[in-house]
C-alpha cells in the first residue's frame, strides 16, 4: 500500500524463470475477490497474474498466459458497458481482449 506506507514495505514476488525482461503492469481484481491481482507483462510474451494469499502471507502465481509476440501494455476496463470489465493486452502484433 504505497499511499500509506510509502515504499517502506515492500515485498518481491516470487521469481519468473523464462522472464527476461517486463514491459507493463496492471493493477486489477480478475478473479473478483475484493483483493487486487497483480499483472505483469513481458518481453518473454507472458502475462503473468499474481495474487496475495493472506492465509500464507505472501504473492503466489495465480496464473500465467502467453501471446504471439511481446505485451507492451495492459488496461483492465468496461470497454463494452455491460458492468464487467475486461483486460485489454496490447502486444507487438495486436490487440486482445479478454473477458
Amino acid at each position: 500500500d504505497v499511499l500509506h506506507r510509502d515504499m517502506n514495505n515492500s515485498v518481491v514476488l516470487p521469481s519468473l524463470q523464462s522472464t527476461n525482461c517486463i514491459l507493463s503492469s496492471c493493477i486489477a481484481d480478475l478473479n473478483m475477490d475484493s483483493v487486487n491481482e497483480i499483472l505483469l507483462g513481458t518481453y518473454s510474451r507472458e502475462v503473468f497474474v499474481f495474487s496475495y494469499s493472506s492465509r500464507h502471507s505472501k504473492w503466489k502465481l495465480l496464473d500465467k498466459r502467453k501471446f504471439d509476440s511481446p505485451v507492451h501494455s495492459m488496461c483492465y476496463l468496461d470497454l463494452t458497458g455491460d458492468g464487467m470489465k475486461e483486460l485489454v493486452v496490447l502486444t507487438q502484433r495486436g490487440v486482445y481482449i479478454l473477458q
